[in-house]
């Protein structure tokens, strides 16, 4: 199954040219779609990514677009992780290239990221959106040095992305996956998004549904009881107004389908998604929070407005103006969100505690008190948490990204895809 939508976007605004004459805008409907990472479509992501790396050496900020890819992959290589759920979500220039997984189907991206949640637990109230980058060959000016398959590709169509590529989507890419995820998970709607974003994506984010986020691992007693799984936390060495990270290699299976060059079959089976297994643990500590069980917090559509907005101004136009344009997200035109979005909301406190055998990561916030183990939930320490990582986590409220570009129409099934053609 796949979930697509769509959203027409303004590329031009109108404008008046003065004496009673004016220029018209320019309208462009941009389409997405979010697929599940199965042992069908592995093969085509994983080369797409490789090809995609090779693409980001012709184009500026380049090790950016790397860096973006590199988390990209590190969702990809969940593909046999028994506890993880992942999904990719795109935007396409061409919906008829979703089923072909070929160069057709690459050439056609224009951006892309990873989404990953528990596949042991639907109500599971976190999820991962890791590895967004634009597609490098939206910037390439000469072609000579792409993938032989892409080059001669686009070498018969020289103009393949003149007016196409719709900038400022980013955000409007979260919002959809949050939104496509529900259907996925049967109605579940997870109420946090935890990814370690790159600095331009982390302004972005900081000013919808951000969760001002307070780490207290330094400030937790060397004398807490053992984590689950029976070893003892030990503190992480990270700053106070850092994180804690992890090992990047964590303790799974890592057996891989075939791709082009050569791998063994693997089953065609898709991740499943059973029973809740949340970790019950002791909470942060006695001061800092009290004990109580792992359930998740509500997830019905909240009342999220001034009373729990944070008194922190998101970027000033000045601020948001300085940042250098990244090939990692669109170029020019500086995303917005609705005037009345949410900037930043509630307080978040969080934890990670690294030991010998396990790890666990701490999370209290609003109705949620949980504990979830590296044991249980390896993917969330190897994408979020990870030692290679060169950012910060940070943590989103997915029920803001939910409500924010609510014209983004939504469709799913097997003929929806005829349906959201473009104008």
């Amino acid at each position: 199954m796949k979930v697509f939508g769509y959203k027409d976007m303004v590329l031009v605004e109108p404008a008046s040219l003065g004496k009673g004459e004016f220029r018209a805008g320019l309208m462009h409907r941009v389409l997405f779609v979010m697929e599940p990472l199965t042992h069908l479509n592995w093969t085509f992501w994983n080369d797409y990514a490789g090809a995609m790396k090779a693409c980001a050496r012709l184009v500026p900020h380049t090790s950016e677009v790397e860096t973006a890819i590199k988390g990209f992959t590190n969702g990809l290589e969940l593909i046999d992780a028994p506890s993880a759920c992942v999904y990719v979500v795109y935007s396409t220039f061409d919906l008829s290239t979703v089923e072909t997984n070929d160069v057709r189907k690459m050439i056609n991206i224009q951006m892309c990221m990873t989404v990953t949640t528990s596949a042991t637990d639907r109500n599971f109230p976190a999820v991962t959106h890791m590895g967004i980058f634009r597609s490098p060959l939206l910037s390439v000016a000469n072609l000579s040095g792409l993938p032989p398959l892409i080059k001669a590709q686009l070498e018969g169509t020289p103009d393949f992305y003149r007016g196409k590529p719709a900038k400022g989507i980013s955000l409007v890419l979260h919002c959809f996956a949050a939104r496509a995820l529900v259907t996925f998970l049967g109605g579940c709607q997870p109420a946090l998004m935890i990814t370690a974003p790159l600095p331009h994506m982390g302004n972005l984010l900081g000013e919808v549904g951000k969760i001002v986020a307070i780490d207290v691992t330094p400030k937790l007693g060397r004398s807490e009881p053992p984590i689950s799984g029976g070893s003892t936390p030990r503190l992480s060495s990270a700053p106070t107004t850092g994180f804690s990270s992890l090992s990047s290699r964590s303790p799974m299976p890592m057996t891989r389908p075939t791709s082009t060059y050569g791998r063994g079959g693997m089953s065609t089976s898709s991740p499943k998604i059973g029973a809740p297994s949340l970790v019950s643990s002791p909470s942060l500590s006695s001061k800092e929070a009290s004990s109580s069980s792992s359930s998740p917090m509500s997830t019905s559509s909240p009342k999220i407005g001034a009373p729990s907005l944070v008194a922190k101004p998101s970027l000033s136009s000045t601020d948001a103006s300085s940042s250098s344009p990244s090939s990692s997200s669109p170029e020019g035109g500086r995303e917005t969100s609705p005037i009345d979005a949410p900037r930043q909301v509630g307080a978040l406190k969080y934890a990670v505690l690294r030991g010998p055998m396990n790890s666990s990561l701490m999370i209290k916030y609003q109705g949620l008190d949980v504990i979830w183990t590296q044991i249980e939930y390896p993917w969330l320490f190897a994408l979020a948490f990870n030692l290679s990582h060169k950012y910060a986590a940070t943590f989103s409220d997915l029920r803001v990204l939910r409500e924010l570009h609510q014209d983004i129409v939504m469709a799913s099934g097997p003929h929806t895809a005829q349906l959201i053609k473009p104008k």
